[in-house]
């Protein structure tokens, strides 16, 4: 097997690994994707898309070698998921990733918004 296609086979697997974890504690009368859709005034349709979005934020953070930035929707997520503590740090970022994480708001002012908008951006390229 090839240095490339070892690349892409742990690249899957990262993915496959991230797209199946539960967040949130299984059996729970209001899932992540409800209390995300109820919390944000979203249709549990659109609060779905988020989701697998911020699994992809998620992945992409994984994998890059430049800072990424969400939306201001998957941030709604990530926002979320770290009140679920043992899903986002034990199983998340020890299980799955490797590593922490970390969650960097904004400082305010115009300066942050103007790198955070350069870091979107890039993130989408």
């Amino acid at each position: 097997m090839s240095e490339n296609q070892a690349v892409r086979m742990q690249s899957q697997t990262l993915w496959n690994r991230i797209a199946a974890l539960p967040i949130g504690p299984a059996g729970a009368s209001l899932t992540f994707r409800q209390r995300l859709a109820r919390e944000n005034a979203w249709s549990p349709t659109f609060a779905d898309k988020v989701v697998f979005e911020y699994r992809r934020f998620i992945y992409l953070a994984a994998i890059s070698d430049h800072a990424v930035t969400p939306s201001d929707q998957v941030d709604q997520a990530w926002h979320l998921h770290l009140t679920h503590t043992r899903s986002y740090w034990k199983d998340l970022c020890e299980g799955i990733l490797g590593f922490a994480l970390h969650h960097h708001p904004t400082q305010g002012g115009v300066d942050q918004q103007r790198k955070f908008k350069r870091q979107y951006i890039h993130t989408l390229s």
